[in-house]
C-alpha cells in the first residue's frame, strides 16, 4: 500500500507532465554576477581644447599636433562615459575572487566578462594616448605628454592592462588591488584636474 506522500509525489509530477513544465525545459536564467559588456564607444564630435595656459603646458604648445588633440578629446570621452562602471566591476570581481579565497572557479565567467571589457577599453584607449608620450627630447625631459591630462589617461591605461593580465593568469586578489588602487588613483587626479572638461 502506498503512502500518503508517495500518492501525492505521483500526482505533482503528472500535473507538471500534463502542463508541459518537466517535458519543457526553458532557457538558463542569466548569471546575477555576470557583469554586462560595456559597449562598444564611438566619440562624438566634440570642440574639447587643451589647456595649454599654465605651465609647463604653455612650454610645449609647439609640440601639441592634431592628433594629440584629437586622441585626448576621444579619451576623455571614454573615461567620461565607461571609466567609473568599469572599475565597479573590476572592483566586484576582485572582491568576489577575495571572498573565494583566491579561486577563480567560481568567478571565471565573472573575469572573463571583465576582462573582455578591459580589453575594449584598452583597445579603443592605447592607439588614441600612443601619441600623447613624448621621449628622448634634447631638453632631457623624460617621457611626458605635452597635453594637460594626458599622463592621468596613459596611468589609467596602463594599469587597465595590468589588471586584464592579472586576471588572465589568475592572479590572486591582493595581487591585482595595488593595479586596481592606482587606476583608481589615476582616474581620481584626471577628474579633479578638470582636463577632460
Amino acid at each position: 500500500m502506498r503512502s500518503w506522500w508517495a500518492w501525492a509525489a505521483a500526482g505533482l509530477a503528472a500535473c507538471a507532465a500534463a502542463t508541459g513544465v518537466v517535458s519543457a525545459p526553458g532557457p538558463a536564467a542569466a548569471d546575477p554576477d555576470q557583469p554586462p559588456a560595456l559597449p562598444v564607444f564611438s566619440p562624438a564630435p566634440t570642440d574639447w581644447t587643451p589647456h595649454m595656459d599654465f605651465w609647463p603646458y604653455n612650454t610645449f604648445t609647439y609640440q601639441v599636433t592634431p592628433e594629440m588633440i584629437g586622441g585626448m578629446s576621444d579619451s576623455c570621452q571614454w573615461f567620461n562615459a565607461q571609466f567609473d562602471p568599469l572599475m565597479g566591476q573590476i572592483n566586484d570581481v576582485n572582491r568576489a575572487l577575495a571572498q573565494r579565497a583566491d579561486v577563480y572557479a567560481g568567478v571565471q565567467s565573472q573575469a572573463d566578462a571583465v576582462v573582455a571589457n578591459i580589453d575594449r577599453a584598452t583597445g579603443f584607449l592605447a592607439p588614441r594616448l600612443k601619441p600623447l608620450t613624448i621621449r628622448n627630447t634634447p631638453n632631457n625631459y623624460g617621457p611626458y605628454s605635452a597635453i594637460y591630462g594626458g599622463e592621468q589617461l596613459t596611468g589609467v591605461l596602463f594599469q587597465l592592462s595590468r589588471i586584464a593580465d592579472s586576471m588572465r593568469k589568475k592572479q590572486p586578489a591582493g595581487f591585482t588591488r595595488p593595479h586596481i588602487d592606482s587606476a583608481a588613483g589615476w582616474g581620481d587626479a584626471l577628474r579633479n584636474s578638470g582636463a577632460c572638461t
